[in-house]
């Protein structure tokens, strides 16, 4: 399936834009790219996407062509019609996708994790229809480290009962306590932040940081 992509774009073409994608997956959402990081801007994505939405496949096969370009051409452009695409799933396509998602989001290499979860933070939990259900399934087993670092950072939008609850898993282990920091942080200061500002006080009481962790304070005065 995937060399029937391929030959549909020209495979030169496909070869030379997984390239640039995946130099510039790892600071998808990072807003780096005006630092002179690397940033990719193309409409393969788009037209790869369009080619396996449209086609006849069934939506687990979709799904599963969907992944297999992201493992050469991970970028943010190309999963983000999973969430257009999302309320049409059936629960065993759900239940794939959310599989495919967390492998993404746990994976070693950041080039893969950064554009789900930058997918995750601005479509899935930014959007009130989906929040729940999405975090619910991230959450499914028992999620590695990296998976749930990831997590907590692009989790500012998701609803503070949510996330409290993790917090509260978490918190006996002071590896977590920065990681929970950084979410309390997002809670309180991204424009679509959600946060409970009596219990993220008493989180934020509770977590062991340096003196002088950047933005420490600020959390603090927001909370006061």
């Amino acid at each position: 399936m995937l060399a029937e992509i391929k030959q549909a774009v020209g495979e030169e073409r496909f070869s030379a834009e997984c390239k640039l994608a995946q130099q510039a997956a790892p600071f998808t959402g990072s807003g780096l790219s005006s630092r002179n990081q690397p940033s990719y801007n193309s409409d393969l994505p788009c037209e790869v996407a369009h080619l396996v939405w449209d086609s006849s496949r069934t939506t687990r096969d979709k799904l599963q062509l969907i992944f297999a370009v992201y493992s050469e051409l991970p970028c943010y452009g190309l999963i983000m019609y999973c969430k257009d695409k999302y309320p049409s799933f059936d629960e065993e396509a759900r239940t794939y996708f959310w599989k495919l998602a967390r492998e993404q989001l746990g994976h070693d290499e950041e080039m893969y994790a950064q554009p789900m979860a930058y997918l995750l933070w601005v479509d899935f939990f930014e959007d009130t229809h989906t929040v729940r259900d999405a975090w619910g399934n991230l959450l499914v087993g028992s999620p590695g480290e990296r998976l749930l670092e990831r997590l907590l950072d692009v989790s500012g939008p998701v609803p503070f009962d949510l996330k409290m609850v993790l917090y509260r898993q978490l918190m006996h282990r002071p590896k977590w306590h920065y990681p929970i920091f950084r979410s309390i942080l997002h809670s309180s200061f991204d424009a679509y932040g959600d946060t409970d500002e009596k219990a993220a006080r008493y989180v934020l009481r509770h977590l062991n940081l340096p003196k002088h962790t950047e933005h420490l304070e600020t959390l603090r005065t927001r909370l006061r």
